[in-house]
């Protein structure tokens, strides 16, 4: 269902809340998902060596594990490697490129070439893509790691109004997925935390911060989107490429939904290894056509006075989890969501952008549980006050802060 309680839009994944005040009423929606501190660090950028395109979302990283991801202008830092350290690229439709830090610190850019395709129109042709990923779905619990487990790991998230940033925080944090026959439990200890002063003209808040982004990121275990198996027969498969990335044949398919029906209007792409049918990637969002259909409805029955108004209509949903293997188990590595809301405040509609990711940079099986020092119930910037502060926004260890960042932070200090 895309419709629930007063007909609001129900997004990809609820993973945290928002709370604003429209005149004296306070309204809260859920949805799926300074000044400026000055650094002499230098940007690099990955390139597709044919088309010349940003490759956004690269894995960079050492022998150690530790590393950083390209942001969606494919920019990213090397400062906290060693000169000597062996560095890694690697991206799902692209060929590795390793070498030491010292062998890119000089280099503007760098050429990334796209992976070889597999082209062979017999066996695509025969490929049972729906029977594939129904199999899939059923060997997801046992390809993917369910037993406890500890993570480190890095948040951000920002909120925009109209094109102009109102907030950013991010934090560093471990935590624990502890599996039993009660159900699953997240924990998340936030270690250091920095936020900007929040200016939404609409009072917003955005609640959960990275336990509810892993908790509902984690649909695997949720049984939620495509893992719910109820769901599967409600689209259509197709496979469209066949890629070998580090020895494993990897499927590509897309996936869309089988009928007209506005409600079923989720879209995207699923890459499969071939060899056990383990998901490695998982990217998608809802149909914005659709969208836009379902907002006129909206409309139209609240001028009629057949529905309450709605808090928000949802113009764009995106989700984006990717998965790396240890000990022969894949793990949730990488989670991003973006949700573009129309909101309502008395005659105007106001625009905004949520935007939340976690970089998952280490995984333990130590089964020692974490303990959550933070209400996921309450406003994550409120809860930020309560943990050790981070003296800058730091592009080392973590997701790259790149120019959509550095322009909210432009945009808070010119609004200050």
């Amino acid at each position: 269902m895309v419709l629930f309680n007063n007909g609001v839009i129900d997004p990809i994944v609820a993973i945290t809340k928002i709370n604003y005040s429209v005149g004296m009423l306070s309204k809260k929606i859920f949805i799926y998902p300074l000044l400026l501190s000055v650094w002499t660090l230098s940007s690099q950028v990955l390139v597709d060596s044919v088309s010349k395109a940003p490759v956004p979302y690269v894995e960079i990283f050492n022998n150690s594990k530790i590393g950083t991801i390209s942001d969606e202008q494919g920019r990213f830092s090397l400062e906290m490697f060693n000169p000597t350290d062996s560095v890694f690229f690697k991206h799902l439709t692209y060929l590795n490129i390793e070498g030491t830090a010292n062998e890119f610190y000089p280099k503007d850019t760098i050429f990334m070439g796209p992976q070889a395709i597999e082209l062979n129109e017999v066996f695509i042709n025969s490929f049972n893509a729906r029977d594939s990923v129904k199999k899939a779905v059923l060997l997801a619990k046992k390809n993917h790691l369910t037993s406890t487990y500890k993570t480190m790991g890095f948040y951000r998230e920002y909120v925009k109004e109209e094109g102009d940033g109102v907030f950013l925080a991010e934090a560093s944090y471990v935590g624990s997925v502890e599996n039993s026959k009660k159900g699953i439990d997240y924990q998340i200890k936030i270690l250091e935390g920095k936020k900007t002063e929040n200016l939404s003209t609409l009072g917003i808040n955005l609640e959960g911060g990275p336990q509810r982004l892993f908790e509902m990121g984690d649909i695997i275990a949720q049984e939620n989107l495509l893992f719910d198996k109820s769901k599967i027969d409600e689209f259509q498969f197709n496979l469209v490429a066949i890629k070998n990335k580090d020895g494993d044949k990897i499927y590509e398919i897309n996936f869309e939904p089988i009928t007209n029906n506005l409600e079923n209007n989720l879209m995207g792409t699923i890459f499969l290894e071939a060899g056990n049918l383990s998901f490695v990637e998982f990217c998608a969002k809802r149909d914005p056509v659709k969208l836009r259909q379902l907002g006129k409805i909206v409309e139209a029955r609240t001028k009629d006075k057949k529905s309450p108004a709605p808090n928000f209509n949802l113009v764009q949903s995106e989700l984006m989890l990717r998965f790396r293997k240890e000990s022969g188990k894949q793990i949730l590595s990488f989670i991003k969501i973006f949700n573009q809301l129309m909101v309502p405040q008395k005659s105007k509609y106001f625009l905004i952008d949520i935007n939340a990711a976690t970089l998952i940079t280490s995984i333990s099986t130590n089964k020692k549980q974490i303990k959550t020092n933070y209400n996921p119930e309450q406003s994550f910037g409120y809860e930020l006050d309560k943990v050790p502060q981070g003296v800058s926004w730091r592009p080392d260890y973590t997701i790259y802060f790149g120019e959509t960042e550095k322009k909210i932070l432009n945009d808070i200090t010119r609004k200050k």
